[in-house]
């Protein structure tokens, strides 16, 4: 077996170790996303609260203007109504119950518009409540998952650590040109195949064919053979 061929074994070893890397990585990541879900909809509650303060504070100037409004018109109407009892003829008498029939209307559509908007404060400081109930729990909720991601972490990382050993143990036999080579590979392909294998005439992972001279020297095992379609350091599937 040549060197090349027992580096290629070396550096497909290598490639195997990182997914494992990976698949612990993505553990941690899943929890850590449980964390992200959690803050990101307290977040969201925090951003409704300080909307619901802004529309109460909006809403509470509305009803005490409108409140001004109701009070003026009742004055306003009890001053004609009166008034009813002091006219001196017809004209005076068809004139203000012409104003009363006009203040009337405008009375109860202010007290109906009234009236609904208190009923909308009162479903505003509801959700409020809920909210506040909610970030109040979901704080305990956070730590919980803060803890079980420290947890996890630490196990996951224990068995990193010793995966990232056998790879540096794998790369102190690899010499620094293959070295070199595979670290630019896996700037751009780590985990996601930085080695890969000849399928017929092709690279696997990207279908580009390669040509017979190409061919013959994967399989002469002469030098580190790289891929003209995405660049991999193609071998054969039986190295």
């Amino acid at each position: 077996m040549s060197t090349l061929q027992d580096e290629l074994l070396n550096l497909l070893e290598i490639q195997s170790l990182e997914m494992k890397i990976k698949s612990h990585l993505d553990i941690i990541d899943e929890e850590k996303s449980r964390l992200s879900r959690v803050e990101q909809f307290r977040n969201s509650k925090s951003t409704r609260l300080n909307e619901l303060n802004l529309e109460i504070s909006k809403l509470n100037e509305f009803i005490s203007n409108n409140e001004k409004e109701i009070f003026s018109l009742e004055s306003k109407l009890k001053k004609t109504e009166s008034h009813l009892s002091m006219v001196a003829n017809d004209t005076e008498l068809k004139a203000l119950e012409k104003e009363l029939a006009s203040l009337k209307p405008k009375l109860d559509e202010l007290q109906e518009h009234g009236l609904a908007q208190l009923e909308r404060l009162e479903d505003f400081e509801i959700e409020i409540e809920e909210i506040k109930e909610y970030l109040v729990g979901s704080l305990d909720t956070l730590n919980d998952i803060k803890l079980d991601i420290e947890e996890v972490s630490n196990k996951e990382n224990l068995k990193i650590d010793a995966l990232n050993k056998r790879i540096s143990l794998i790369r102190e036999g690899l010499s620094s040109d293959t070295l070199k080579n595979f670290d630019h590979l896996n700037k751009k392909y780590k985990y996601n195949k930085p080695v890969t294998f000849l399928l017929g005439n092709n690279c696997r992972e990207c279908r580009f064919q390669v040509d017979q001279g190409g061919i013959q020297e994967i399989e002469r095992f002469t030098s580190l053979y790289f891929c003209n379609g995405c660049g991999r350091i193609i071998t054969l599937s039986n190295t």
